[in-house]
Parts: C-alpha cells; sequence; structure tokens
C-alpha cells in the first residue's frame, strides 16, 4: 500500500509539473459536477448515447464511477456547482483518507483509461505498426484488467498515449514533433464523431519526451461545451460545462499548469483530436 501511495504522489506531481506560464483568463466561470447522484449520472450517460459512444463504453465508465463514490458522499457534493476558476480545488488529505478507507489494492482508473474507454471507437492507427507498450506501464494494464482489449487496440492505446521523443526547445518545432508522431503511426481521428479527445502534452526539463498528463473527453453540445474526466486516480471523476471551447481550454491550461501546482516544464500544448490549442 506505501508503494502505491508513493507513485500516486509521484503522479500527482506529474500532473502538477506544467509551466509557471501565464494564463490570460483565469477568472473562466464553469459549472461542474462529480457524476455522484443519479440524476447526473443520466444526463452523463444520455450526452455520451447522443455523441455517438457505445452503450457498453458507458455502462463500463459508469460502473468505475459508481464504485469509487461508495463511501465518498460527504466529501464532494453531488450536484451542479458554479464556480470561479481560481476558487476550484480538491482537499487532498480528504480524497487520500478516502482512498486508504476503501483498502484498494490496485492503482484506481485514471484520466488515460477512462479517455479512451469513451473515445477508443473514433480514433484510428496503423494496426501494422510497432508500439513499445512498455511506455505506460502502469495505467495500460489497469486498463486490461477492466476491459478487453484486443492485441491492436492494446497498441492503438499505448500509441495514442505513449511518449514522443522530442529534443526541440522552440513550441512550433515541439508541436511539429507530436503531429508527426501522429502522423507516423496515422493515428487519426473520425471528423464526422462529436466526442473528442483531450489531451495535455508536457515535457519537463529534464525528459527527452512529450508526455500525455492528462486526458479527457470533449463534447460539444447545444452551444456549451462539456469535459468528461477522471480527475486524477484518487480524486473525482467529473463533468464540466463551458461557454465555449475557449473557456475549456483555458481551465485545462489554468488548473493543470498555474504556479501553485508547482514545478517547470520545457514546453506543453493541449491537443484535441488532432487540433492544438494554446493559451489565449
Amino acid at each position: 500500500m506505501k508503494k502505491q501511495i508513493a507513485f500516486l504522489l509521484s503522479m500527482i506531481i506529474l500532473l502538477a509539473s506544467c509551466s509557471s506560464g501565464e494564463v490570460s483568463n483565469p477568472s473562466v466561470a464553469f459549472e461542474y459536477s462529480n457524476i455522484m447522484n443519479a440524476e447526473i449520472q443520466e444526463f452523463t450517460s444520455n450526452l455520451l448515447s447522443r455523441n455517438g459512444v457505445a452503450q457498453d463504453s458507458i455502462d463500463t465508465v459508469l460502473s468505475f464511477i459508481r464504485d469509487f463514490y461508495n463511501g465518498y458522499e460527504n466529501i464532494v457534493e453531488s450536484g451542479w456547482v458554479s464556480i470561479e476558476l481560481e476558487d476550484f480545488y480538491y482537499d487532498f488529505d480528504d480524497a487520500l483518507n478516502h482512498w486508504e478507507s476503501k483498502e484498494r489494492d490496485r492503482i484506481d482508473m485514471n484520466c488515460r483509461n477512462i479517455a479512451y474507454i469513451l473515445t477508443k471507437d473514433i480514433i484510428a492507427f496503423d494496426t501494422n505498426a510497432l508500439i513499445n507498450e512498455a511506455k505506460d506501464e502502469y495505467t495500460l494494464p489497469i486498463l486490461q484488467s477492466a476491459i478487453y482489449l484486443s492485441d491492436a487496440e492494446t497498441r492503438k492505446y499505448s500509441a495514442v498515449f505513449g511518449d514522443i521523443e522530442s529534443t526541440a526547445l522552440d513550441k512550433d518545432s515541439w508541436i511539429d514533433n507530436i503531429l508527426s508522431y501522429r502522423k507516423e503511426f496515422e493515428i487519426e481521428f473520425d471528423d464526422n464523431a462529436t466526442i473528442k479527445l483531450l489531451c495535455l502534452y508536457i515535457q519537463p526539463p529534464s525528459s527527452s519526451s512529450a508526455q500525455v498528463a492528462h486526458a479527457a473527453v470533449v463534447v460539444e453540445e447545444n452551444d456549451y461545451c462539456y469535459l468528461i474526466e477522471k480527475y486524477d486516480p484518487m480524486y473525482p471523476y467529473q463533468i464540466s460545462k463551458f461557454a465555449s471551447i475557449s473557456d475549456l481550454v483555458s481551465y485545462i491550461y489554468a488548473d493543470r499548469c498555474s504556479r501553485e501546482r508547482i514545478g517547470e516544464t520545457t514546453n506543453y500544448i493541449v491537443m484535441i483530436n488532432n487540433e492544438h490549442f494554446s493559451i489565449r
């Protein structure tokens, strides 16, 4: 258990290790819910279903959500919450106490697992590509134990979320390396799908690789942009509603790359499918 907690702490540091660069609009207002009660779970399920996600994938994610919230009722609010970005946070001690009380014997589902389950059907890649599956030695085995993955799907997951070698220092060249990697493995997304995959890539100063520090699902519907994510292995599942894709991206940058979350990185960029979004 201590080993797992140590790893979780290292993952939190990784997720916090974005640059101290400025975000132009840190006062984004949005609504979010922890998908705890039946009403929000039904809303989330219907949203995903209307936008083409297979029902078995939705049911799988909902089963993990319900399991996670068993005993979590007094820690987070169960309905929609309106909030300013600068006031948004989760209490680490409460999350850690909940984790220990459940006596998990393995690391919980994380952002990449959930994002992949919900978006795997809109992603195509070169099925003959040779992928180094060891790049994701922690999260891939958890996903494989949760759902059946064919060999091709396992390699697709590894291709989409694997580290990308990059020694470029300037932002444009670094982004080009990420896009070139995706082109090399023919990682493509269904342009007709209204559900999309968001990946936040970072590159710590000590690394020569671009790494996926966070992954989530984006759905645009009825003039709103929804973000569905597993906030962190120990932290809640979350659906957030934004007025624009620009506000959604600002949330990712401000929440994941703020000074308060410590650390620096050489580069960072938000990718939604194969489109990249810079700070406003």
